[in-house]
């Protein structure tokens, strides 16, 4: 008889940020923000506290066996869609569907007719996490992580999230997909896209990938019933990467680097309020070693890194 399988495509998670960091604010199905890939391969658990025991005496070549591990933490990659709330007006109640993943990659949020996203130093939120994939349900609590936009040309917009925080349940326990309330609105296509960077004011662009490039850490904490002091963010190194064809008489970006000109970089995806999504920064720079040659179907093309001080993400309302 064959053993009982469990299809990874049975899968979902439910994100709520905390009231006060760490402890967990249980998530429920209205909580939940569909998933454009799969979670379960792109979900691990492991522990900082190994408790192995390969230095204890034991008069023989074969170390002794680790006793059971402590600090449970979960990695976890969390690809979704970009989308808006559909209607043009935001308000303190009514967020993007993505917005307690967005601010748990350390971006501070104000809301007005829009949701304006910024760098913020200190004061990052945690979200828990019901994760259920593999007839598991993950519960995790203290997540905190990156936030990567990789978005080729034509296709649906999707934002990938990589965070860590820890198990508040370890072991796992055993739990179906429950009936989640997803978001309705429209998703939204990188067509009629325009993008800007200084005076590149419509290149004719493959693809880009902007990269918040927060450094996560594990805290350890003596203190803490697990072990863990916190998930925290560090560091922030936020690059763009621009694929377009290259447009000289335009735009040198050889010239642009050598005299470490700045400008103004827009990208704007989507084509109504309630459903268009923004990144702007006021002075992105190209990177030292930032201009590669690319082949973009037989045309001579650019990849450029800029370097993006002061990334703004901005929901449009």
């Amino acid at each position: 008889m064959a053993a009982a399988s469990t299809p990874i495509r049975l899968d979902s998670v439910e994100v709520k940020i905390e009231s006060t960091y760490g402890t967990l604010n249980a998530p429920g199905t209205s909580d939940a923000i569909r998933l454009s890939q799969r979670l379960w391969s792109g979900l691990s658990v492991g522990h900082i506290y190994p408790h192995t025991r390969n230095d204890a005496a034991n008069d023989a070549l074969i170390p002794l066996a680790p006793v059971a591990p402590a600090g449970p933490i979960v990695s976890l990659t969390l690809n979704v869609d970009i989308v808006g709330k559909g209607s043009a007006t935001y308000t303190a109640d009514t967020q993007n569907p993505i917005d307690a993943l967005v601010q748990a990659c350390g971006l501070g949020s104000a809301v007005s007719t829009n949701v304006t996203y910024t760098s913020a130093d200190s004061g990052h939120k945690g979200v828990s996490i019901n994760a259920y994939s593999g007839l598991y349900k993950f519960i995790i609590a203290g997540a905190r992580g990156n936030l990567i936009w990789e978005q080729p040309a034509g296709e649906l917009g999707q934002m990938r999230f990589e965070l860590m925080g820890w198990l508040s349940t370890d072991p796992p326990v055993t739990g179906a997909v429950p009936s989640e309330s997803y978001s309705s609105s429209a998703l939204m296509e990188a067509t009629s896209m325009s993008i800007s960077q200084g005076t590149w004011a419509a290149p004719a662009w493959s693809s880009f990938t902007f990269n918040l490039g927060n450094r996560v850490v594990v805290v350890p904490g003596g203190n803490a019933a697990n072990g863990i002091e916190e998930v925290g963010i560090v560091e922030r190194n936020p690059i763009l990467t621009l694929s377009a064809r290259a447009d000289v008489a335009t735009y040198n970006p050889y010239a642009v680097q050598q005299a470490a000109t700045t400008g103004a970089f827009t990208a704007t995806l989507g084509a109504s309020a309630g459903n268009q999504v923004k990144l702007t920064d006021s002075a992105a720079s190209i990177m030292p070693g930032g201009i590669r040659h690319t082949d973009i179907e037989g045309y001579a093309g650019f990849d450029v890194d800029y370097w993006m001080p002061a990334p703004n993400l901005q929901w449009v309302g």
